[in-house]
């Protein structure tokens, strides 16, 4: 089953987060967003696209500096699932020697 993609339009996600369709094509420079067919933002993207505004505008975080932290908190969540298999593994192993 193919799974479906949503779609939202540029100046619609624009107009609803007050900023310029300038700010979304340098957020696309660095990375943080990619426009499909210079009009529309992924669905799933949202969430990201909204953190990086909120470190940007309420942090006052530049964008070298968000592509750090964002960067820093990927590594993290894959160092914390790690850590959950290990936990997992650890926790079959005890049980398997009990």
């Amino acid at each position: 089953m193919m799974e479906s993609i949503q779609l939202i339009s540029v100046k619609e996600f624009c107009d609803s987060h007050g900023v310029e369709q300038t700010y979304l094509l340098t957020l696309q420079e660095f990375g943080f967003v990619q426009i499909k067919e210079g009009k529309f933002i992924e669905e799933h993207t949202l969430s990201k696209i909204e953190k990086v505004m909120r470190l940007h505008r309420e942090m006052e975080v530049n964008l070298e500096g968000i592509e750090v932290i964002l960067d820093l908190l990927e590594r993290m969540d894959g160092m914390n699932l790690e850590m959950n298999q290990l936990k997992n593994r650890l926790r079959f192993y005890e049980a398997v020697a009990d």
